[in-house]
């Protein structure tokens, strides 16, 4: 993987980090006394103040970079463009989201809607009342996995707190095991962001919450990946296309400085798979079973890593991978 990827990546990743820290604050629009700049939002400076602390310091000033993807033109680098290429990679992530709409600017709870609940069949209304999931670090249990009710105010900012605590045992384990290798630290916090941030909303002002940090921040990184290939001057070019877009003040001639393709969505499919799976005997058939299907596993994800690493692209990228399928971003 070359640097100016892995960098991209991890500045992706962790640009919106400082959101489940602000969440667990007492005093959530306060921002950390070392990051006070009026140009950087509260969840920017907690974003700020969690990559001071683990990010390895030969990364450090350069991933700093991503607390600036709301107002690049602020960030006191002489150069701009990482901030730039983040800011554009955060608008096009955060594409997925619904906002709830002029006439509903409603605030929701700060835990992640089941997305069963924009489920409707022909002719029936979709399901009400609303479901949230916990908000538990990632765990095969119950009651994990499953939505409820919404907690109260103070039980929320209670579990953000411990999945903070979640979040920083693995960022300080990465930190210093890992600042060696860059992928290993990558993928670390990657699987660390997934652990801790799985079932927290990327957002809950006037946007539905039903879209995960987790999955935002990684789309985040995988965008940010693919656009480090753009020249500064068209990421520059992009994201004020973009921002105009955002704000419904889209000029005439943007279709057209957009006409370049940003990534590509790349597919694997193994065939085979159920006369692979059920060609098996009636002895000891569930143990048959679940091996193949493990193998198959295991297969799928070989290829995908071999595919990867032969694009030099890192495991951000990755969309989905099972049942013997992937899809990634290059």
């Amino acid at each position: 993987m070359q640097d100016h990827i892995f960098k991209a990546a991890l500045s992706g990743l962790l640009h919106d980090v400082g959101k489940l820290i602000q969440r667990s604050r007492p005093d959530p629009w306060k921002k950390p006394e070392t990051y006070l700049d009026e140009d950087v939002p509260v969840h920017a400076a907690w974003s700020a103040e969690f990559i001071w602390q683990y990010v390895p310091e030969q990364w450090r000033g350069e991933v700093l970079a991503a607390m600036y993807h709301h107002r690049p033109e602020s960030s006191p680098a002489a150069d701009k463009s990482l901030s730039e290429l983040v800011a554009l990679a955060d608008k096009l992530s955060a594409g997925e989201r619904s906002d709830s709409g002029p006439d509903h600017k409603e605030r929701f709870p700060m835990q992640l809607r089941s997305i069963f609940d924009r489920v409707a069949l022909d002719g029936q209304e979709k399901a009400a009342p609303a479901h949230y999931l916990p908000l538990a670090e990632l765990a095969l249990e119950e009651g994990t996995l499953f939505a409820d009710d919404a907690w109260n105010e103070e039980k929320q900012r209670e579990a953000y707190a411990r999945l903070v605590e979640t979040l920083d045992g693995e960022a300080r384990r990465a930190r210093r095991d890992l600042a060696d290798s860059p992928e290993a630290y990558l993928e670390q916090m990657l699987a660390a962001l997934q652990r801790a941030t799985w079932c927290v909303p990327s957002a809950y002002y006037y946007s539905l919450p039903d879209v995960s940090l987790y999955d935002h921040s990684r789309m985040t990184a995988a965008l940010a990946v693919c656009l480090s290939e753009q020249e500064p001057a068209q990421i520059s070019e992009m994201l004020g296309v973009v921002r105009r877009d955002f704000l419904k003040k889209s000029e005439k001639d943007d279709a057209e400085k957009l006409s370049a393709p940003a990534a590509l969505l790349v597919g694997g499919d193994i065939s085979g798979i159920q006369d692979f799976i059920y060609t098996i005997s009636s002895k000891e058939a569930a143990k048959s079973l679940r091996g193949r299907s493990f193998y198959l596993q295991l297969l799928t994800e070989a290829v995908l890593r071999f595919v990867l690493r032969g694009l030099g692209l890192p495991t951000t990228n990755v969309i989905y991978s099972g049942g013997g399928h992937f899809y990634f971003l290059a």
